[in-house]
């Protein structure tokens, strides 16, 4: 049986926040915290954040990030100047937690290596013990190779993952591992579980007819060239603009509802890219990697269906379960929920709490999200959503 405890505080003093939101989530678990989730935003000092926490949860394994804008809670959308924050609690007889982080430096690989070993060593188990799923955190930027870092160790099983998130041009994102917090880290959630889960990974976009080739990428993330053209010229073509108003960052906001997608050979999922920035030389800075000869498709959804997305993720995870749901994580994109606004991302929490009624949820807003797409890869997008359902 899984029990959960989850709770959420608008209190200016990070550490009371911290300490609210775990006594709170305690109360409602009635056992000791097998893993703590902590998100809270970047107006908060995040280490206070987490001391508040530790003292009421002690040593249990702890991970978590800052999100931008605010935190989804049963109790709405968390988004206030000051700092919001939101914990949830998970323990179980059937299920064992680990947790590590790295810092990245220059070889993410084998950062997430690092990580996932000592999730495994905190759970108290061997490279050869199989893990059932588990949970990545880093900062956006090589978020697909820390997926294979952590594959080299644990081999391909599902996950969800998000990127840690700031308020742009504020303060830096955060990443929490136990007891660090982290500016450019890896954090890696292990889980061993008798209990069933199920996963959902979405954009929900819709394909449009526009479509290319990727003729020419440089440093994994910069899509040079479509056709055998610059990429941005063909974009504003697809757009019907002119290359001058996608220029600089304009590009980012401007492609939130006609991102760029790519289709999984599976045909069961679109992997979606974000441009973010229009490059002088013509070139567009996109938020995940990409690879040269694969074709790329212009996808499109009205604010009204990038509203809807979350919702149906959870849906989605609630099928893939196909059973009773103790606790529902999500990670949903920052960039989605900018264009959204707060008052819209209100609507966004209340048609998540419509779907689930009381069983306990909570969710941040990522930079980058990263899942797992049955009789395909586990890997990373952008404007996406991720869910996972964790049966009773």
């Amino acid at each position: 049986m899984l029990q959960v405890g989850v709770f959420w505080s608008e209190q200016a003093d990070a550490y009371q926040a911290g300490k609210e939101s775990a006594e709170q989530a305690l109360a409602d678990l009635k056992a000791k915290a097998g893993l703590a989730l902590a998100f809270c935003t970047v107006d908060y000092d995040e280490a206070q954040f987490l001391k508040g926490i530790r003292e009421v949860v002690g040593d249990a394994p702890l991970m978590g990030s800052t999100s931008f804008m605010g935190v989804l809670t049963p109790g709405g959308f968390l988004h206030k100047k000051g700092g919001v924050g939101g914990v949830m609690l998970l323990a179980s007889p059937e299920m064992t937690f680990g947790v590590g982080g790295s810092e990245i430096g220059d070889d993410p690989r084998a950062a997430g290596q690092k990580a996932v070993r000592q999730a495994i060593a905190q759970a108290g188990k061997s490279e050869s013990d199989a893990v059932s799923f588990f949970f990545m955190i880093a900062p956006p930027g090589a978020e697909e190779l820390l997926i294979r870092g952590i594959e080299d160790v644990v081999g391909r099983v599902p996950m969800i993952g998000g990127s840690a998130a700031n308020e742009m041009g504020e303060a830096p994102w955060k990443e929490f591992a136990n007891e660090a917090v982290m500016t450019n880290g890896v954090v890696v959630g292990v889980a061993y579980s008798k209990l069933p889960f199920g996963v959902g990974y979405t954009g929900y976009y819709r394909p449009t007819e526009h479509q290319g080739i990727i003729t020419k990428v440089r440093d994994r993330r910069t899509l040079v060239e479509i056709d055998g053209r610059k990429a941005l010229e063909v974009y504003a073509e697809w757009r019907g603009m002119k290359v001058e108003e996608l220029q600089g960052g304009a590009l980012l906001g401007a492609t939130i509802p006609f991102p760029l997608g790519m289709r999984d050979v599976s045909g069961d999922i679109w992997w979606i890219r974000h441009p973010v920035n229009g490059n002088d030389d013509g070139s567009m800075a996109v938020g995940s990697d990409l690879a040269e000869g694969t074709a790329v498709t212009m996808m499109q959804a009205s604010l009204d269906e990038i509203a809807q997305g979350a919702s149906e993720v959870v849906k989605m995870a609630l099928d893939d379960l196909g059973g009773e749901a103790g606790a529902v994580i999500i990670g949903h994109c920052g960039g989605r929920a900018a264009a959204l606004g707060p008052e819209r991302m209100a609507q966004v929490n209340a048609d998540i709490k419509a779907v689930l009624g009381d069983i306990p949820f909570i969710g941040y807003l990522t930079f980058g999200e990263q899942g797992y797409a049955k009789w395909t890869t586990n890997g990373a997008g952008g404007l996406m959503l991720v869910a996972i359902a964790l049966g009773k």
